[in-house]
């Protein structure tokens, strides 16, 4: 898996691949704007783009806006990304990343008791998020709110449909490559007269 061992840029060319074979994947656009919006990429635009491609195939996804979102927050216009997470969490109310993230768009917004209540509400959700959670209300409880530096998140988790879309998408890409490689052998064996010469492949065949 390119992504998992850090290879963003064989990650994005695969995604890519399967687009061109499958260009109404919402899967696909959803998993390259979560590349798009790795910190090691900062393609933040990209991200929006493939994002709202996402949308326009499939305007209840959840996921969408909060990739959306997600890097709206990082180009710092808060107000659109307030917008965008919010309609995400009316699709999925219980996305604990969604809650975190739009806890982080409030306290850039300065809207600092309403930050807490969803940070709160992200823990609830998921403990796992508990150092994020915690830095973010000592942030709070520190007087700076929105004014300081955010420390976010690298990227909202790929969820298992994606990682299975991807590793998917991966193996049709070795398979594809296998066929090309073996497909000619095979016709020739399969061409062969019972005096063991062979016949010319018939007009289509590989």
């Amino acid at each position: 898996d390119k992504y998992a061992l850090g290879d963003l840029n064989g990650a994005l060319f695969a995604v890519s691949r399967a687009l061109l074979h499958d260009p109404k994947s919402v899967e696909a656009r959803l998993l390259r704007a979560h590349i798009s919006n790795h910190p090691k990429n900062k393609n933040y635009e990209a991200a929006i783009r493939d994002a709202e491609e996402a949308l326009a195939l499939d305007p209840e996804s959840a996921a969408a806006y909060l990739e959306k979102g997600y890097a709206l927050l990082q180009l710092g216009r808060v107000d659109e990304a307030l917008k965008a997470i919010a309609q995400g969490l009316a699709l999925d109310p219980n996305n604990a990343m969604g809650r975190f993230y739009h806890g982080l768009a409030l306290e850039k917004a300065g809207r600092l008791a309403e930050a807490e209540s969803e940070f709160r509400a992200a823990l609830a959700l998921d403990p796992a998020l508990a150092p994020l959670v915690q830095e973010a209300l000592a942030r709070l409880h520190g007087g700076g709110g929105g004014k300081r530096g955010l420390r976010l998140p690298k990227s909202i988790p790929v969820k298992p449909l994606l990682w299975l879309f991807f590793a998917l998408a991966a193996l049709a890409l070795v398979l594809e490559g296998v066929k090309k490689l073996f497909a000619p052998k095979t016709a020739a064996r399969g061409a062969a007269r019972p005096d063991g010469s062979l016949t010319a492949p018939a007009s289509g065949t590989l």
